[in-house]
């Protein structure tokens, strides 16, 4: 009961990061639209918004390999915390370009 308990708490957490980073790329946008665009911040808003779907594809997979596993058979995790974490500092990075 407690692996159950532990994967929908990631699959939660992977939801809740995901919906954070969302709410990253909007402000991204806002941001670089308010007041006019240079074009160092159309490419800084562009690449934000690749990295953000890259995320987006990240977590689903993250998720229905969660959904897939047997409370005997976690899936591997390492490269995908790895690309996540770069992820969100590149977002990040990019989000200070922006402002």
């Amino acid at each position: 009961m407690t692996t159950g308990a532990a994967v929908e708490r990631t699959r939660l957490a992977w939801r809740r990061t995901m919906l954070v980073t969302s709410v990253v790329a909007i402000v991204m946008v806002v941001a670089a639209v308010h007041g006019g665009i240079s074009p160092t911040e159309a490419g800084a808003l562009t690449l934000g918004m690749l990295v953000w779907l890259g995320f987006l594809i990240l977590s689903q997979r993250r998720i229905r390999a969660l959904n897939a596993s047997t409370a005997g058979d976690p899936p591997e995790i390492a490269r995908t915390v790895t690309l996540a974490g770069l992820a969100i500092a590149l977002l990040a990075t990019l989000g200070l370009v922006l402002l």
